[in-house]
């Protein structure tokens, strides 16, 4: 949960990126914002054994004068991945030119191709110049959802663009299934023809292939459910989404812009970042001092509700039944549950379940689903970001089967709540987004 907004700034010759992985081995980014890159916002060359997860990049800056090149050009870029392996899925690239991503899996040592990457579930929205291209030896592209949006008036409008520099850099693979570009074409694979993949340049070995070339342990959606999915969570959304992220959301959703390039005049491919008004100036909170006694990063409440002292700072570091410290239960319970609509099917019927909200986002209301295995008592109350309770929603006896309840959050203001469950002794609760 990193938030990361660079900018240009006036009087330096810095070219700055956002954040990268290069040469790095066995590491994981989950759930930043990274934005206004003068340089690509992320990069990850030569790592190994990676993943980027539930990140959101958005708005590199167009034209912003890169060191590297003539006044005017340019660089509004996403991302050039390497690795071998390196997994990057759920993740949110909006507003950027180009770069959506960059294959960069570069030559080894004989000169030959190198890279395996795993790109699946993502979503690209509101691109000019590029979609994804360059090259990586063997890449599984599974399963994204890309969303032309205001500046996509020339396109590109297929995905997946692989560039054949050289025949003596050995074959460039790619396993294709399932992607979707909105408007144009729905799923495509694993066997040809695509209408979403256009190589450039050719070489002598086939372009995409019928089988993954390895195994990824991504709890894989199509597509569509992927765009859902990523949309109600991605980004620095702990403790809260800033107004900048929740503005970037409510556009991808909507499929609208709010600012234009002051260089370019652009839609939505901004080129420094004066022209959405600069950095956002982040109130400060302070809270009771029984908020957390011991001061062992675990609220009183939630260790009083799990059996712990909240006067005792050395219980965060027991091991729990299940493996887990105490602390990382709790920071694994803030977390919290991300399940896609698709998993109500007939098969759970007879357990006892809480659905994702749907729509999520959301402006102003969402369905809230839940399955009984039998007639009981069912509570539904919701949570702000800060664990304050905001109402009971349900608090009523409910017969076996599915139900659903409607949540209207009319006078609420944007951002992150939390739904529970409760059920006897039983309790599950989830995330939802209000965007507005």
């Amino acid at each position: 949960y990193v938030r990361v907004r660079v900018g240009k700034i006036a009087g330096t010759d810095k070219t700055l990126g956002g954040m990268g992985m290069g040469s790095t081995d066995h590491s994981i980014i989950d759930h930043c914002s990274i934005s206004w890159s003068q340089d690509e916002a992320f990069s990850s060359r030569q790592a190994k054994n990676i993943t980027l997860q539930r990140t959101l990049i958005s708005e590199a800056l167009h034209v912003a004068e890169h060191k590297n090149y003539p006044s005017g050009t340019s660089h509004g870029f996403a991302a050039s991945i390497g690795g071998d392996i390196a997994s990057f899925h759920h993740n949110l690239l909006a507003h950027c030119e180009g770069r959506n991503w960059s294959l960069a899996g570069g030559v080894d040592p004989s000169g030959i191709h190198t890279g395996s990457l795993d790109i699946r579930n993502n979503v690209v929205y509101n691109w000019d110049g590029r979609t994804t291209d360059g090259g990586a030896q063997y890449v599984n592209f599974v399963r994204n959802y890309y969303k032309p949006g205001p500046a996509t008036i020339n396109g590109p409008f297929t995905e997946l663009n692989p560039q054949f520099e050289n025949p003596s850099f050995g074959p460039q693979q790619y396993y294709v299934e399932g992607n979707v570009m909105e408007n144009h074409h729905g799923a495509e694979g694993p066997l040809p023809p695509f209408e979403g993949v256009k190589p450039q340049g050719t070489q002598s070995w086939p372009v995409t292939v019928e089988l993954p070339f390895f195994e990824n342990f991504v709890k894989t959606q199509t597509a569509h459910e992927a765009y859902e999915s990523v949309l109600a969570n991605v980004g620095c959304n702990k403790p809260t989404l800033d107004e900048h992220d929740l503005r970037i959301l409510r556009e991808t959703s909507e499929g609208t812009f709010t600012f234009r390039g002051s260089v370019t005049n652009r839609k939505g491919l901004i080129d420094n970042q004066e022209d959405v008004g600069g950095w956002e100036i982040y109130p400060e909170e302070h809270r009771s001092a029984d908020y957390d006694s011991d001061l062992d990063g675990m609220p009183n409440t939630w260790e009083i509700e799990n059996g712990l002292n909240p006067n005792d700072p050395e219980d965060r570091n027991n091991i729990s039944i299940n493996g887990y410290t105490n602390l990382e239960n709790y920071l694994n319970y803030t977390a919290g549950e991300i399940t896609s609509v698709s998993d109500f099917s007939k098969s759970s019927i007879n357990k006892f379940k809480l659905y994702q909200n749907y729509p999520n986002p959301f402006n102003p209301t969402t369905e809230i689903r839940f399955n009984v295995p039998y007639r009981t008592n069912v509570q539904i109350v919701i949570y702000d970001i800060l664990g304050r309770k905001i109402l009971e929603l349900l608090n009523e006896e409910k017969s076996a089967g599915v139900h659903s309840v409607n949540f209207n959050g009319m006078n609420l203001s944007s951002g992150v709540y939390f739904y529970q469950i409760n059920i006897l002794d039983q309790s599950t609760i989830k995330k939802m987004i209000m965007i507005k």
